[in-house]
């Protein structure tokens, strides 16, 4: 939780200028009251809407990258010169830190754990009455200088969005929109096991007593 709102608050400090505790301040309030106006059904509300914010960012920022390196042919030759591609090659020594076959079955038990294991994405599904609601609720959102290696990114999208106005800005919303998804159902999440089971259980435990005497 403290690693995703730090690195948003990075990013958003790079371009305000605003010290990078005071932006973290600032999202983990504003994440906050975000999360405690409607709970996990804010968290999957919004969620559609956060999505196409990532996307669009993400297309943009893919776009600006391949034309600074002369288009696709030439981005092309780049790669292949260098090696980069080898999509023949399949390997099954398992000495060998990334082949196919190795990232193939790791992402398939990341994707099960993450997807059908954690409590986060669990209440998300428990929010929904069935698979149409779901859908249904989604078309109608969608109708309306660094010092860590980390810092690359956030660094390198500010760099090439001073060309383009509003861009930055979009930067921005993209990179806070993948972290409060992930850090409002992180909050609810907690917030539900500290209610239900310490919370609710002390105080069932203190009212058994007080009957008792």
């Amino acid at each position: 939780m403290a690693v995703i709102l730090y690195g948003p608050s990075l990013a958003l400090s790079q371009v305000t200028g605003l010290n990078v505790w005071i932006a973290v301040g600032l999202c983990g309030i504003i994440f906050i009251i975000y999360t405690s106006i409607r709970g996990i059904k804010a968290v999957t509300g919004t969620d559609v809407i956060e999505a196409s914010i990532i996307f669009i960012g993400l297309t943009i920022s893919t776009i600006i990258d391949i034309t600074d390196a002369g288009g696709t042919s030439k981005l092309y030759k780049t790669v292949k010169v260098n090696n980069r591609l080898q999509f023949s090659v399949v390997d099954f020594d398992p000495s060998i830190r990334y082949i196919m076959w190795s990232i193939f079955i790791s992402v398939i038990f990341s994707s099960t754990a993450q997807y059908a294991c954690i409590q986060t994405q669990a209440e998300r599904y428990m929010c929904i009455k069935d698979t149409r609601s779901a859908k249904n609720q989604c078309v109608r959102l969608q109708t309306k200088i660094i010092s860590r290696s980390f810092q690359m990114y956030p660094l390198f999208g500010i760099e090439t969005s001073r060309r383009f106005s509003g861009y930055a800005g979009l930067f921005i919303a993209c990179m806070l929109s993948a972290t409060l998804n992930t850090f409002s159902s992180g909050a609810n999440s907690m917030a539900t096991v500290i209610l239900e089971d310490i919370s609710k259980q002390l105080t069932k435990k203190y009212s058994m007593l007080n009957e008792e005497q």
